[in-house]
Formats: structure tokens, C-alpha cells, sequence
């Protein structure tokens, strides 16, 4: 099964992240155990980390975004394999 996560910050070196330590914790026991991580976020979260990864960028299956995310950001996840979409 897919796991769906909202990211309270979404990095493209960092990853997905929150700024919770039980969040984090949560939600990288939802992933590990999923056939596939789906990320949404919006621009505000894009391109900023909160203190506790969640998982690394290149786990991330899928990103659903504003459809004005910046383009150079996205380009960022799609080379580590993320396939994005548009909301």
C-alpha cells in the first residue's frame, strides 16, 4: 500500500521533515512499513526542513504540489526519482 504524509517541511537534501520528534517517529514507521511514500505539500513547505527527518528525498514515489511550485525545486525531487503531480 501507498502511505500519504503531509510534510511540515520538504527539502530536497533533507527530505521530508517535521518539526515533532513523536510526528517523526509516526510517520517514518508509516512509511518504512508502506510499498510507497506519496508527499503533499504546499509552496510554503517546499525547500525547508523542520529539526527531525521523516525520510530521505529519494523515498519519496510521488509529490503533489501547488500548481505553481517552482519548477527548479521540483526538478530537484525528479531527479531522485519522484514522479510529480500537480493539485
Amino acid at each position: 500500500d501507498l502511505c500519504f504524509l503531509g510534510s511540515c517541511g520538504l527539502d530536497a537534501a533533507r527530505g521530508v521533515t517535521a518539526f515533532d520528534s513523536a510526528e517523526a517517529e509516526v510517520k517514518r514507521a508509516m512509511a518504512r512499513n508502506s510499498a510507497g511514500l506519496v508527499i503533499a505539500v504546499t509552496n510554503d513547505k517546499l525547500a525547508t526542513a523542520a529539526p527531525y527527518r521523516v525520510a530521505k528525498p529519494e523515498a519519496i514515489r510521488h509529490l503533489v504540489v501547488e500548481k505553481t511550485a517552482p519548477a527548479a525545486i521540483l526538478a530537484d525531487f525528479e531527479r531522485q526519482g519522484a514522479e510529480i503531480h500537480f493539485a
